[in-house]
Parts: structure tokens; sequence; C-alpha cells
């Protein structure tokens, strides 16, 4: 018997399914959330926010990017309301992490409606628990809220795509808008919505293209206000930064692979990392593990579509799961798919590609934008191969549904430990240096993690300091 069919029969059990992954979602997320990562860039987030609800000036920009050009101003917008409520950092910490609970909702939700239940529970479970995923879900950062509008994004693409429901436009437009503005790496998925664009070319129309062109404009307009106000600055700065050489970077073929585990927390860590790997229990086959699964995916899934292009007609289980129930899928509907994978590996493998020839050395966070479609696609894979196998292998679903548990409470536990290290931790730890001129608070801590006895002294002169009018500052000479 198939290990999911009780979600079909039993709708009661499928809510408490899904309660469940996003209480696990929940609880790392605002688990010890007082621990949360606060230094330069926070403290400047949290500083335009607290000004912009404080003074009332519309923010034309937010915070400046590693590459000299400041950030579009939609994660300014977005910050404020939870300082609206309070001038407590923790809060603001907390609505990130509840979006990114949003996030994992809206992985099962897409799941559930292109590909299968059996995909949604796995891709949305392996995703709440992994340490990388909760830990870009705890502070005030413009990527840390990608997710929830990478799907938002996803889902509206695949709206238009095979419901031929032409309302998404607008939606993949409005997500894009928001995408771009809280990474510029994200205008690498400008191909992707050609190629969506090529695909549903007889669908849309002329205003369907001015309209999304005026949203665009909408949601980029005091960014362009800035820009001509301030003699093109970003303009200037992009340009400047493009000049430099580009290089071969094979980090961005790691990365990808590296935030499903649980290796490479030096990142967070910093002087730390050694201390904290000695408190938690590793087992090294878990942690690459999925490394390797991925890539297996990635391959099986492109080397099953070529085969597949080949038959003219298919038999495969319901897309429930449900054991022993086949149905026969015509051409066209085992094209349509193939279309839906293939735009998920498309998807994938922009990000990847763009950074593994580029003008800066690739880093985790860079990577944020593909979560969780990783997890989706080992899903699929998963999914795939029970299809074909459990009719030989009656007990094999067992098996898989007991080898996940496994990587769950595995990934699970970790999670819980990177926040534990810190709570007691000495005050002496840090220094924290004073307000900047702009009453910008800067802690620079031996890692990327900030014991709460540090940064509370840091955080108590944010919530204390006198707010400044104006709009965003302008740039430097």
């Amino acid at each position: 018997m198939e290990w999911l069919i009780i979600l079909k029969q039993n709708k009661i059990i499928l809510i408490l399914v899904i309660i469940g992954i996003l209480f696990l979602a929940g609880f790392l997320r605002f688990y010890h959330l007082s621990l949360m990562e606060f230094k330069h860039d926070e403290a400047d987030n949290a500083y335009r926010a607290l000004e912009f609800v404080s003074g009332g000036v519309l923010p034309q920009t937010g915070m400046m990017s590693s590459i000299g050009v400041y950030n579009p101003p939609f994660f300014i917008y977005l910050l404020s309301i939870p300082f609206m409520l309070s001038r407590d950092p923790v809060i603001a910490a907390g609505f990130i992490a509840l979006l990114n609970v949003i996030g994992v909702g809206l992985c099962f939700m897409f799941c559930n409606s292109f590909f299968s239940r059996r995909v949604a529970v796995m891709a949305s479970l392996l995703f709440a628990v992994n340490p990388w995923a909760v830990m870009f879900s705890r502070k005030i950062w413009n990527q840390n809220v990608l997710t929830p509008f990478v799907m938002l994004f996803l889902f509206s693409i695949y709206k238009l795509v095979f419901e031929k429901n032409k309302k998404f436009i607008y939606l993949i437009i409005i997500s894009l808008a928001v995408l771009t503005q809280l990474h510029m790496s994200c205008v690498v998925f400008l191909i992707l919505l050609g190629i969506v664009l090529i695909i549903t070319r007889p669908q849309i129309k002329l205003h369907h293209y001015l309209t999304g062109l005026g949203i665009l404009i909408v949601f980029y307009l005091p960014y362009i206000i800035f820009e001509f106000q301030n003699s093109f600055f970003n303009i200037k700065a992009f340009f400047s930064f493009f000049k430099n050489p580009s290089f071969f970077n094979p980090e961005a073929f790691i990365y990808p692979a590296r935030l499903i585990t649980v290796s490479g927390f030096d990142y967070f860590f910093g002087a730390d990392y050694q201390n904290f790997m000695k408190s938690v229990f590793r087992y090294p086959p878990l942690e690459w593990g999925m490394a390797v699964l991925l890539i297996v995916s990635i391959v099986s899934i492109l080397q099953q579509m070529v085969k597949e292009n080949k038959k003219p007609i298919e038999y495969e289980e319901d897309r429930e799961g449900k054991s022993g129930k086949k149905s026969e899928i015509s051409k066209s509907g085992r094209r349509s798919k193939k279309t839906m994978e293939l735009l998920l590996l498309i998807f994938f493998s922009l990000p990847v590609f763009s950074l593994c020839f580029n003008k800066v050395i690739p880093m985790a966070h860079y990577f944020i934008l593909l979560y969780p479609v990783q997890y989706i696609i080992i899903a699929l894979f998963i999914d795939k191969s029970l299809i074909k196998l459990s009719p030989q292998y009656p007990g094999l679903s067992l098996v898989t549904a007991g080898l996940i548990g496994i990587v769950v409470i595995y990934q699970f536990i970790f999670s819980i430990n990177t926040a534990s290290p810190f709570t007691e931790a000495p005050m002496d730890r840090l220094t924290v240096p004073e307000l900047t001129k702009l009453n910008r608070c800067v802690v620079e801590p031996p890692g990327f993690n900030t014991p709460k006895s540090s940064w509370l002294g840091v955080t108590s002169k944010i919530i204390a300091s006198p707010s400044t009018t104006g709009s965003s500052p302008p740039p430097p000479p």
C-alpha cells in the first residue's frame, strides 16, 4: 500500500499533515529568535524602515549593495509593516520568519496543484527543516524574503502556461518586480519570462504587455526618480562595475547542492564554527546524501524527459499516488508534464549558469533565490521512481518514507543546534561600536551570528535613536 493513500482518503489527516509541516517550519524559524544575526546590513535596513515609519517620507532606495549600487526600496516598504507595530528588531525578524513559513505553505500548494500530493508533502517537509533555509529566514535582510515571492512567481507562470489564465501575467510581473528589488541577481529570471511569453504568445495581447510595463514602472518609480535627482548614480555605478573582468566560479555549481545539506556553516559562525561543530552530531552520508540526490534527480528527470518524448502513449499512476490505478496520458498531456519539469529545470539553471561566469565571487546567500526548487526536483524524482518501482517492490514506499523521516529528524536537530551555541555567550565577546553619523549601528562579530547579550545593546540604541527626516541618503561622493 502506498504511504500517502490515506492523505487522499482522509482530508482531516491531510490538514493535520499540512499543519504539522507549517508548525515545524514555524518552530525552527522562531526558535530563539532573539539570537538572530544583527550586523551592519540589518541595522541599516532597520534604520531606513524606522525613518520611513517615523518621518513619513517615502524611501527612494534601499541599502547599498556589494557592487556599489543602491538596492531598490521595496524591502524597506515591506519592513515598515512590523516597525509600525514595534521598534524592536526582533519583531521585524519575526515578520520575516513568518513570510518564510508562508513560503513553505506556498511550496506545498504549488506542488499539490501542478504535480502531486506526494511531491507536495516531500518537498515542503524537507524544505521546512533545512538548516540553511532556517538560518536564511531569521534576520532583517533583503534576500531572506525571496522564497514566498519566488513561489508566487512560479505559481503564476504555471497558471498562465498550463491553465491558460491570462490574468496571471500581471501577477508574474508584480512578483518579478519584487524579486528584482529584493536581489538584483533575480534579473536573470527575465529570460524565463521571455520563454513563457513565447510559449503563450497567442494568448498575450498588446494590452497585457502595456499594462505589465505600467505595473513595472509603478514599482520602480521611486527608484527612477532617485536616478534623475542624483545624476543617474546607480546607472553609472553599475556600468563602472560592469567594466570589471569576469571569471569562472566553480562554486556556483556547488552552492545549490550545499544549501540543502548541513555543510558549510562556517559561513554563519566564523571563529565559533569549530566549537559549534563539536557540539552537534554529524553523519557524513546524511550531509552529502541530499546533494548527491539532487544531482541524480536532475540527470534522471532530463533522461526521462528524452525517453518519454519517443513514446506514443504512456500509462502511469494517477497524480494523487493511489496504488494500482492507472490512467492513459495523451501525447499532449505528457508533453505538458514534460514542459512543467523543463520550466522548473530552467528556473534552477539560470542563476547557476549566470553566476558561474561572473564579475563577483558567488556566496551562499546569492542562491537563496533557488529555494525551494531543489526540493521540488528531488521530490519529483522520488515520486517518479516510486511510480515505476512500487509495483515490483511493494515495501519501497515505506522504506522511502523512513529514509525521508531520518533526513528530516537529522536536519531538524541540526537546525535546533544552530540557535543554541550562543545562548550563554558572555557580554564581552563583542564590542559595540558607536553609532555612525547617520545613526546607523555597526556590529562586526567574529562570525556572522551575534549573541543576544551583545546585540541587545545595539538594538536599544536603535529603539532610542531619534529619527531623521528626508528620503534615502544621497550617494557618497
